[in-house]
């Protein structure tokens, strides 16, 4: 067969086999689903016809047994005392008794009380005189006084497999006086070959297995009696026979065959009669019509596939005809032509809708075409060089504005990808590779880096590279970028002048701070003589206090003030020079003068130390965690240092740790505790201070209180002794945000400040 025509790639092909695959499945489907009724249903009926015949059987073979153990019975009954005593009166009545021959193919024996056999018919060389007590029918029917059909076995006198049937035989007060019982041998013909000699079915046959002593009594198939039945947990059905189940069931007999088997009990002897049938036989007319079932089903599933085939070959002509001219002029530079359609169907409706689509194409491929033209017209205007990197083919391409703004020409460079990077200032590689990577790992929105690149002369160009991924993988990662690459070479250089002149214009500042410092002490100083000098003169010190709000509400704008501009200029600008310098001793040669990097460093070092002490003077001057934190975080801060320097601990508590007070509220009780602390640290010799803030503008209570020396009470009262200016502002800082402020202390109690409202 040519296989050739099946291109597997083709829609006509897997169509069909689909198809085929949906009629296989349809048919085996149903297939199988009759079969396995019929085999249900056969199953059943064979079940329940198996069922009755061995029930049948089963009947038959106890109504035998129970005759035999009747005819026994009604001899025993004729035995007296006498005749156990005289053998021969017994022996003469048992040859005149005609069960022995009809029933008991192996005759008939009389035993004593003591199970010794004293009569028997036929006579048989060495049966009389041996003991039987160890039978166990035997030994059953003279203990217990019952009749008993005995354990199929080979008999020790006769040496061929046997069983007997024995009843007692008693006295006239009904006592138990000895026993007789018939023998039948199964090598004989006997009863049980109605179940020997027949088969069920033309394979099947017939069992007699005595499940109390794990063997089989007879079979059709003579190799088998008296066998013993596999152990416990071998065959399945065997076990399920033992635990009392008789209903047919399909297993695997002892022989390894598959069977439909059915059981019937025997009441008389506690036997089962099981019937077997293969299920080779059994189900022979479903297999026959399962390969019937089968050669319809490959017919009609060739018919099926050929119809198919011829039917998809025709509908799909068209198609196929529409793709051979699309090849054609693939082929060819001509542009794209409309399709022809044969039929208005599906495809017709297809290939209408393709060449609408083509028209559409076309349309877009102009609009494209402009647009292009645009874009490049628009880069091109800008003066950006334009790149284009493909990480697949690790090609890459540079427009000539790219190359004209470093002095190259177009045959400069091989258009490999990462060639570019020999032309990066060493210093600036970093900076290049550190911005690709975060816009490749996803931690940047689009590539963008300031690094310098060696022109052709030799010389070096600051640029600006932006850049983003043009094509996308399926995992994500960039597969193409394009970007621009700007020159701010200028721009460079007018940032380094600008920063040369915030430098001066910072020192400026640094200087004019310092004279602010200088005439703010020298007017506190002068402050104090003159309220020393008149402090008799109450108006004086009315308009003095006056003119002190004044100064401390200037004061702290001014410190303000000179915080901020030490914070956003100041300390930028020194930054920003400590900057420059670890990039100027980054472009050291690599043989430059020790000497000339030892003073680089201490240069450093000094930049560092003026960094940190312009924060901490701005600071000092206005601590910025008041503005956006409150006072008590403010106050914790101000401890913990206070703690550091004086080795004095301090503890800021507050009910509300979130409260926000006026600003001019909170900076005077940030500075009330500031020269507190300063008292505390010149004279109380205390080791704790505790700051405690409760309420709010209107319910204000702030507490300064320490464990120190305490102040003399009369210090406080005397005329001679007049608080100090420390005390004294802190009160009149107190007075001008409309507080009241209280001093209690006592030698060695410690010194307490309270500030309501």
């Amino acid at each position: 067969m040519n296989w050739n025509i099946f291109q597997w790639r083709s829609l006509k092909t897997r169509v069909t086999f689909t198809m085929l695959g949906i009629f296989v499945i349809g048919i085996w489907s149903l297939a199988f689903y009759a079969s396995r009724m019929l085999r249900d249903d056969m199953e059943r009926l064979l079940a329940d016809q198996q069922s009755s015949t061995v029930a049948y059987v089963a009947a038959e073979l106890n109504d035998e047994l129970h005759e035999r153990v009747l005819a026994l019975e009604n001899v025993a009954r004729s035995i007296d005392q006498a005749m156990l005593i005289h053998p021969a009166a017994l022996q003469k009545l048992l040859e005149t008794r005609p069960i022995s021959f009809g029933m008991f193919n192996s005759g008939v024996v009389a035993v004593s009380l003591d199970g010794i056999a004293v009569a028997d018919v036929p006579v048989v060389t060495g049966r009389r005189g041996t003991s039987y007590a160890s039978n166990v029918a035997t030994h059953t029917a003279l203990t217990e006084g019952k009749s008993v059909i005995g354990r199929p076995l080979v008999g020790r006198v006769l040496k061929e497999p046997l069983f007997n049937i024995n009843t007692p035989i008693r006295d006239d007060e009904g006592k138990v006086i000895g026993a007789l019982f018939g023998v039948i041998n199964l090598t004989k013909p006997n009863f049980l070959d109605r179940v020997a000699e027949n088969r069920y079915g033309k394979s099947g046959g017939y069992l007699v297995i005595d499940l109390e002593n794990n063997l089989i009594v007879t079979a059709s198939e003579k190799s088998r009696v008296l066998q013993p039945l596999p152990a416990s947990g071998i065959n399945a059905m065997i076990d399920k026979r033992r635990q009392g189940f008789l209903d047919s069931a399909v297993s695997v007999n002892s022989l390894g065959e598959e069977v439909l088997s059915s059981a019937s009990r025997i009441p008389a002897s506690n036997w089962l009669v099981v019937a077997a049938l293969p299920t080779e036989e059994a189900f022979a007319p479903i297999r026959g019509m399962q390969r019937r079932i089968l050669l319809v089903a490959i017919f009609l599933t060739v018919l099926a596939g050929l119809l198919t085939w011829w039917m998809l070959r025709r509908q799909l002509a068209p198609m196929l005809a529409a793709a051979s001219a699309l090849a054609t002029l693939s082929d060819t530079n001509q542009p794209p032509q409309p399709l022809p359609i044969a039929r208005q169907d599906e495809i017709g409706e297809l290939i209408g809708g393709f060449n609408r689509l083509l028209e559409s194409l076309g349309q877009r491929e102009e609009a494209l075409k402009e647009s292009q033209y645009r874009q490049r017209f628009a880069l091109e205007g800008t003066g950006d060089g334009v790149w284009d990197v493909n990480f697949e083919t690790q090609q890459a391409h540079y427009s000539k504005r790219f190359l004209e703004m470093l002095g190259y020409a177009e045959g400069d460079f091989k258009g490999k990808r990462g060639e570019l990077n020999d032309h990066i200032h060493p210093e600036d590689r970093f900076l290049k590779d550190e911005a690709l990577q975060a816009y490749l790992d996803g931690r940047a929105k689009d590539y963008s880096a300031q690094y310098r690149l060696r022109c052709k002369d030799g010389s070096y160009k600051w640029v600006h590279v932006r850049g983003m991924a043009a094509t996308r993988g399926e995992d994500g990662k960039a597969l193409r970028m394009i970007g621009t690459t700007s020159d701010i070479t200028e721009r460079k250089q007018a940032e380094d002048m600008l920063t040369e002149f915030n430098l001066t214009l910072e020192q400026r500042v640094i200087d004019r701070t310092n004279e602010l410092l200088v005439a703010n002490q020298s007017l506190k100083q002068e402050i104090r003589e003159r309220r020393v000098a008149e402090a008799s003169a109450a108006d004086f010190a009315a308009r003095l206090q006056v003119m002190t709000r004044r100064h401390a509400g200037a004061q702290e704008a001014e410190r303000r003030r000179l915080a901020r501009e030490l914070h956003d200029r100041v300390s930028s600008s020194l930054t920003a020079i400590g900057l420059g310098l670890g990039l100027i001793a980054k472009q050291q040669p690599q043989d430059v003068a020790a000497s000339v990097s030892a003073r680089l460093s201490d240069t450093m070092t000094l930049l560092k130390d003026a960094i940190a002490n312009a924060r901490e003077i701005s600071h000092d001057l206005h601590p910025s965690v008041l503005e956006y934190g409150g006072v008590l975080p403010a106050l914790e801060e101000y401890g913990r240092k206070f703690s550091g320097t004086t080795g004095i601990a301090v503890e800021v508590v507050g009910k509300d740790r979130n409260i926000r007070l006026p600003p001019e509220m909170e900076i005077a009780l940030y500075r009330i505790a500031q020269e507190a602390l300063t008292n505390c640290a010149k004279h109380a010799e205390a080791t704790m201070v505790t700051i405690e803030l409760n309420g709010d503008a209107e319910n204000l209570v702030f507490v300064i209180s320490d464990d120190g020396a305490g102040i003399d009470p009369r210090w406080l009262t005397e005329g001679e002794n007049r608080p100090g200016l420390g005390l004294l502002s802190m009160r009149e800082r107190a007075e001008a945000i409309g507080t009241t402020l209280s001093l209690e202390s006592a030698f060695g109690s410690g010194t307490r400040i309270t500030v309501r409202t």
